[in-house]
């Protein structure tokens, strides 16, 4: 259909079992880079990019491990154990400085 083009196509029963707001954002842009045919998705975004789609002011989470902790890690956890989606990261570095994160994401096998 036409609207598929244009929206995230999600089941909303997977989004409504998180309660964190950061994983359900997190699994709607896990779903706009999913590839129905494979089961398999990837998405690589930068620090800056991440914390404005997350709605992050510039003093909240400041350091980075308080935003790997509470935010990335809760987020794919919960993703994990309670969606039809299994979520690794792994950290993009500059140096020392860690600059952004790439994401995979499988279809959890029907049982």
């Amino acid at each position: 259909m036409e609207i598929e083009k244009r929206f995230t196509v999600y089941e909303i029963e997977q989004v409504a079992q998180l309660s964190s707001g950061y994983a359900m954002r997190l699994y709607e842009f896990f779903m706009q880079y999913f590839d129905k045919q494979t089961g398999k998705g990837w998405l690589e975004v930068s620090l800056v990019d991440l914390r404005f789609r997350f709605g992050l002011l510039p003093n909240e989470y400041a350091r980075i491990g308080n935003f790997k902790t509470r935010v990335i890690d809760y987020s794919i956890n919960e993703i994990n154990k309670k969606t039809d989606l299994t979520a690794t990261y792994e950290q993009r570095k500059n140096g020392r400085v860690i600059t952004g994160f790439r994401f995979e994401f499988t279809r959890k096998q029907q049982q």
